[in-house]
């Protein structure tokens, strides 16, 4: 028997502060905002792959203490923008995301992974999956963000984005 592979090697991330509850958390060129709520973190995109996903996942659970990543917004289904999920999942982290990208996601959570054990693979566990519809408000009475469907755009099926109220954040993959 071949014995499992080992976790992706380790990436290193930063963060940076943009607003009060908000930072730029980044690997490499790719990055987007963690939200602080009264309890828990949400971090806007899953990127690329797992490693990827760790760094950011890494550097934001660190950025408060007592405060984990517990849900990440996905802007649309394209690799580079959802290449993470099994990693986030494996973590625990919920998906947002429109409606329209459930059964994809769900179908990729499910998948075995054998020949190269991810974390999800290591860690299985159900997709949490929290639904967009036309709009959905995080909102705990500290933190709101508002996560809307984007109806025919043509770079991508299905997808998102978000706005920051307080501090006036729009957070998009792929618009411009």
């Amino acid at each position: 028997a071949t014995a499992p592979a080992a976790p992706a090697a380790a990436r290193g991330g930063e963060a940076t502060k943009i607003a009060n509850k908000v930072w730029d958390v980044r690997t490499g060129g790719n990055g987007g905002a963690v939200i602080e709520f009264a309890d828990h973190l949400v971090m806007f995109e899953a990127y690329n792959n797992e490693a990827d996903t760790f760094a950011r996942l890494d550097v934001a659970d660190a950025l408060v203490p007592g405060k984990k990543v517990t849900h990440v917004i996905v802007s649309h289904h394209h690799f580079d923008h959802s290449g993470g999920l099994r990693a986030a999942g494996g973590r625990g982290v919920a998906s947002v995301a429109p409606r329209g990208n459930e059964e994809l996601f769900r179908e990729l959570a499910a998948r075995p992974a054998p020949n190269f054990p991810d974390a999800l693979a290591r860690n299985p566990q159900p997709l949490k999956f929290l639904p967009v519809d036309e709009h959905l408000a995080l909102d705990d009475g500290t933190m709101r963000v508002d996560v809307y469907h984007a109806v025919g755009h043509l770079h991508m099926a299905e997808a998102g984005f978000a706005f920051i109220p307080g501090p006036r954040i729009f957070l998009e993959g792929d618009f411009t």
